[in-house]
Order: structure tokens, then sequence, then C-alpha cells
């Protein structure tokens, strides 16, 4: 083989080389967002699941002792942030209380579940009746925008999702909140009363009723829970 048929070769091999990475190269990028896609809602899909099992949490947790755990005392300190005097919470809106509850501290993508409690229902001294009701709205926003409300409940627990605006890290740094159209993610993280929540489908369009929404939402009904109470023999 002359060097002018070697070099021809070669060249040869060398486009069908390149080729094929182009080829393999398109190929993994067409992969990458349905990965990607496929990973947010495994961690989506986690978090719905954790937020359901601290609802059970919950709802055992007032079986055994009469009422319902007080927000954490900090986002180092998961005990329940209650006066030992009059049995009434120190706040009613806060974080989880991990450590009381023995749950996990952070959702899926690594930040602090919010957590807040009608106090008929936190007081450790006066406990709750048969006619107790809570003092927290769930407002529910369908896909065109109408809402209905979830009222009298007593505790809702919130994820503030992916984007995580308005959510608290592990180290206690607030995230900021970049966006001017998230007008239901800000009624949920901006709460200082604590008694008003949205619960929504997850969308990214800026433009829907409430804007883009990604928060997950679990809430303890005053039927379910007080059902459960007089079952458990805390109620008559």
């Amino acid at each position: 083989m002359n060097q002018k048929n070697l070099i021809a070769i070669t060249g040869f091999t060398l486009v069908e080389m390149a080729i094929t990475l182009v080829i393999v190269g398109l190929l993994l990028g067409g992969m990458v967002l349905p990965l990607v896609t496929l990973q947010e809602q495994s961690v989506f899909s986690e978090t719905r699941q954790k937020l359901a099992e601290i609802r059970e949490v919950m709802v055992g947790y007032g079986m055994s002792h009469g009422y319902l755990p007080c927000p954490a005392i900090s986002v180092s300190n998961g005990a329940e942030d209650r006066n030992s005097s009059t049995g009434i919470c120190n706040k009613r809106i806060g974080f989880l209380p991990w450590a009381e509850l023995g749950f996990q501290k952070l959702d899926g993508w690594g930040h602090l579940y919010r957590y807040s409690v009608s106090s008929n229902f936190s007081n450790s001294t006066t406990k709750i009746l048969l006619t107790s009701n809570g003092d927290i709205t769930v407002i529910a926003r369908d896909v065109n925008g109408a809402t209905s409300n979830i009222s009298k409940i007593p505790a809702v627990i919130v994820s503030h999702g992916k984007a995580a605006a308005w959510a608290f890290q592990d180290g206690g740094s607030q995230i900021s909140d970049t966006s001017a159209t998230n007008t239901d993610e800000d009624i949920n993280g901006n709460n200082v009363a604590g008694t008003t929540f949205y619960s929504r489908d997850i969308t990214k369009n800026t433009t829907s009723t409430g804007g883009e929404f990604d928060d997950l939402i679990v809430w303890i009904p005053s039927s379910l829970y007080i059902n459960r109470m007089v079952s458990a023999g805390q109620l008559p």
C-alpha cells in the first residue's frame, strides 16, 4: 500500500469518527432533557410521599398526646417551641418540629418544611373539644384559575418545591423570591399570619392566574383529626 492510499484511508477513518461523535452527541443531547425531567418528577414524588407521611405522623402525635405539636424552636433546634407554663405555642407558624416528631428535617430539595398550626389544636393544657375548629384556610385553585376554599383546618405543612421561592436552607438562610408573578407562592412563603395557603397543580406558566407554582402542601382536615382522636380515646 502506497502512502497516498494510506492517507486516504486514514482520512476516511477520521471523517467516520467525526460523524460518529456528532451522532452520539446528538443522541446524548436528546436524552438529557428526558433524564432531567424524570429526575425532577422523582424528587417531587418523593417529597409528596414525605408530606403524606408527615401528616400521618402528626395525626399519630395528636392521638397519643391529645394535641398537635408547636413549630420548631429554630432552624437548628427541632424541638417544639412551647411555653411549658401555659401550654401555648410561642409561635403558630415556623418550621416542622422534626426532632419532636422523629422525622426528616428537609424536603427532597434540601429545604426546611414550613408548618402552621391552629392554637386551639396545639394547646397542651386545654387540648381540643369535639366542637373545635381550626383557623387555617387552604385556597384550592384549578387549572382555569377558579378557587374554592377549604376552611377550619387545624394544621398545614408546606414544601416550597424546586424553585424554592421563600424556602429556608438547612443553615437558616432564606432563598430570595426573584419572581414578580408567583403571587400564590408569595402567600405561602411570606405568610406572617399563617392562616391562608394556596394549593395548586405545578406549572411554570408565569401568565397563569396566580403565576408559576411548584409548592407542595398537605393539611390535616378537622373531621379526620377529631375522628382519629375519638378512636384513640382522647375525645368522648
